[in-house]
């Protein structure tokens, strides 16, 4: 029980002494000390003070040391009297030194001689004993509270000396080092480094400052597994300056590292994306100018190959350019498609052709370490879908196959074939449905991939290569082009076995591909009349000549006031107007709304270079006939003319 703070309560006493006289003596005497008021209990018998103790509600305890059979000293080591934490002072009735120190060594609070006794030195016994007490009470309280802290903080606490030897750390250092502190304390800190060389810097750190805040290193546990770890900590020096011990508090800081790492991936894919914005911003802004250069580019190749005879050496060659500039036109289209400046169109195609034209693309920079077996069916059907994403489907995947065996050399084999997914398959690819589908397979020998690898493969910005060797975009957009179709991409690779990738595509059942007609096969007009206006002169005299080619009257202006004048000179005077959409003071929009305002129901054909979503909008808002991309070849142009003029 804790002892009364002041005086306004009685202390209780407890006076355990089988003697009467003694009893009363002792009464007097602390009746007679004049600042302290007492409550007295006396008991004779060693159990009646036994269960008077038990009882509770005493703060001090006056023990007679000769209690008949059994003494004070057996009382003092009675579980239940050292269980109630009461102050005992022992008297006896003889000075015995002997005595003395074992009843203190027994927990005794003081010892005192009776026959020396006075009401003075009694009252100072039982204050000092009083204020004894509650000191020890408040420091076990306080040991209680701090005890209690050390035992539940998450981070480590330790005590080392500066050579390294553990002196004290908290329980904690189980959970992140697996190693209780028992086993730890009196070992050298060496046991947790994780680099012993790491001690050094530390303790420069340490000595120069005397204390360090937030310091990282890295420790291990039991396993060996490696933990970045903050340290807050301060240096104890001696008298002389001489440093002794080390105390502070350990952070495991793996979760934060990753947090880092992650915010720092995120941050990358960020710049990324800002990257590719930035790609189709730019794409955006240059692709008027860019296909205004290919529509001359293809448009006089065309032309060429026209007066020349089939077979010669300069008519192939010339085949090649235009072959590169319908390559350069698509290569536009899908940056424009991939930063989503337009959107990619569908249609039923022939996906044997765009394979094998992809492939033939791809052995110019392939090298020759790298064997290339393909195995290709032309009955493998059509799909709906567009061309330029099935290209891009299958140099991606081919890019990505010869990369892997680009030190080794290897064999890169593409395999296309229809499949029918049963249900089996179709239970295990859940995209799948039953059904007929174009399977394109994708394999390699080279350095294949380990579980982690495969489980990120697909993922934006994920790549394994090194910087400036790849952007981790080339899986991910073919992974969304295919679940784009309605179809799945699979992928089975182990390390060192080489990797093998399996595109499943829906066939399209509804309608066929038709086949591209020929330049020959482009209908030729009779003589009809068509404003054409450009303000390139090089797409104007080349489209000039295929007009007239294809047996049209042709008119041409590369200004927009120049036309517009020529056709209010006489509205009926023409069949067609043909503009271009961008040009200095007026877009070909804008003309076009002004000669309709003239001639209502005037077919109009708008030529672009860049498919703005924005441009196809306002082409249905006006009721333009027909809108053809730059560049364009003859057969865009010549079948745009004929159904914009056979329009019922």
């Amino acid at each position: 029980m804790r002892a009364p703070a002041g005086g306004s309560e009685p202390i209780r006493i407890l006076l355990v002494d089988d003697d009467e006289d003694d009893y009363v003596i002792t009464r007097d005497l602390l009746e007679e000390a004049g600042t302290l008021v007492f409550a007295i209990e006396w008991v004779q018998g060693y159990d009646a003070a036994l269960t008077s103790l038990a009882r509770g509600g005493i703060h001090i305890c006056l023990l007679d040391y000769r209690l008949g059979e059994r003494d004070g000293l057996d009382f003092l080591c009675e579980p239940s009297v050292r269980q109630s934490r009461v102050p005992i002072i022992v008297l006896t009735g003889l000075a015995e030194r002997e005595v003395d120190l074992s009843v203190m060594q027994a927990g005794a609070v003081d010892f005192l001689v009776k026959g020396e006794l006075t009401a003075s030195l009694l009252e100072r016994a039982i204050r000092y004993t009083l204020e004894r007490s509650q000191s020890e009470e408040r420091l076990l309280l306080s040991e209680a509270k701090y005890r209690g802290i050390f035992e539940s903080i998450q981070d480590i606490y330790f005590e080392v000396t500066y050579d390294g030897i553990i002196l004290d750390l908290s329980p904690s250092v189980k959970d992140i080092a697996h190693y209780s502190r028992e086993e730890l304390i009196g070992q050298h800190l060496s046991v947790i480094y994780a680099d012993p060389a790491q001690r050094e810097p530390f303790l420069k750190a340490i000595g120069e400052r005397g204390r360090i805040c937030d310091y990282e290193l890295q420790l291990k546990d039991r396993h060996g597994t490696i933990h970045p770890c903050s340290i807050t900590a301060r240096l104890s020096r001696d008298d002389d300056g001489t440093p002794l011990v080390i105390s502070g508090i350990i952070r495991d800081i793996t979760e934060r590292k990753k947090a880092a790492r992650e915010r720092q991936a995120y941050e990358s894919r960020l710049r990324q994306v800002q990257k590719m914005e930035a790609i189709g911003t730019l794409a955006g802004g240059i692709a008027h100018d860019f296909n205004n250069i290919l529509s001359a580019i293809i448009g006089y190749s065309e032309l060429v190959m026209d007066d020349l005879p089939p077979g010669g050496l300069a008519r192939e060659n010339l085949a090649q350019v235009l072959k590169a500039g319908t390559r350069a036109r698509d290569l536009v289209y899908q940056i424009l498609t991939f930063s989503r400046q337009v959107e990619s169109e569908r249609r039923p195609i022939q996906i044997h052709p765009v394979v094998r034209e992809a492939m033939q693309l791809l052995r110019s920079s392939i090298p020759s370490t790298i064997e290339i077996v393909q195995h290709t069916d032309p009955t493998s059907g059509t799909i709906l879908a567009d061309p330029t994403q099935i290209h891009q489907v299958v140099m991606n995947l081919c890019t990505n196959a010869f990369q892997a065996m680009e030190g080794t050399g290897g064999t890169l084999q593409v395999d296309l074939a229809p499949v029918v997914v049963d249900a089996r398959l179709a239970a295990s690819n859940p995209r799948l449905r039953q059904g007929a589908y174009v399977r394109l397979s994708v394999s390699d020998t080279g350095s294949g991939m380990d579980g982690d690898t495969l489980e990120h493969i697909f993922e934006p910005f994920f790549t394994t290569k090194d910087p400036g060797k790849g952007t981790g975009l080339g899986l991910a957009t073919t992974h969304g082009i295919v679940t784009g179709l309605g179809g799945d991409i699979s992928v089975e690779s182990e390390p060192g076995r080489g990797s093998l990738f399996q595109v499943f595509i829906p066939q399209h059942q509804e309608e066929h591909a038709s086949p591209a007609l020929s330049a020959q096969a482009v209908p030729r007009g009779r003589g009809e009349h068509i404003l054409l206006i450009d303000d390139e002169p090089a797409i104007l005299n080349a489209g000039r000549q295929i007009l007239d080619r294809l047996g049209y009257q042709v008119s041409t202006f590369a200004h927009v006031q120049d036309a517009l004048q020529a056709f209010r000179s006489d509205p009926q005077d023409c069949d067609l107007i043909i503009t271009d959409q961008v040009m200095p003071r007026m877009t070909g929009l804008q003309l076009a709304s002004e000669m309709r305002q003239v001639r209502p129901g005037l077919p109009i054909i708008l030529i672009s270079g860049f498919n703005d979503p924005f441009i196809q909008d306002r082409v249905r808002d006006l009721g333009i006939n027909a809108f053809v991309e730059k560049p364009f070849t003859q057969e865009d142009l010549g079948r745009a003319i004929h159904e914009t003029l056979h329009q019922d």
